[in-house]
């Protein structure tokens, strides 16, 4: 055990860090989600601005990317299916409607690129 305890110190982590190996409880996670609700930086876009982006249905066939794979939302990871209704950022990338309007809600910029959404 002192030896166990000697090579955490030569470890160099902090001691919070030492011993957290431990399962986490959903009280963890609580506590990490109201820590989360507390930065002051995470602010979404207003409703305006999201309305304003240009939506568009998907075609037939799907989207496809460049090696003709099809594309999916990074939000939810869904293929995108024919028909579906997609919200495209100013960055150009495509998610579905639904995803990039609640994802924007709260952090108003690109969840692949980071690019802040903001008219003109």
């Amino acid at each position: 055990m002192r030896e166990a305890m000697l090579g955490m110190q030569r470890s160099g982590l902090p001691p919070h860090l030492l011993f957290s190996d431990r399962d986490f409880t959903a009280d963890d996670y609580d506590v990490l989600c109201r820590l989360d609700e507390t930065v002051e930086n995470r602010k979404g876009a207003a409703a305006g601005t999201i309305d304003s982006l240009p939506t568009q249905a998907v075609p037939p066939g799907g989207l496809l990317g460049a090696a003709g794979e099809k594309l999916s939302c990074a939000v939810c990871l869904e293929e995108f299916v024919e028909g579906a209704e997609l919200r495209a950022l100013p960055c150009l990338h495509k998610f579905h409607k639904g995803c990039i309007d609640r994802w924007l809600g709260q952090k108003a910029c690109c969840p692949v690129c980071n690019r802040e959404v903001k008219l003109g």
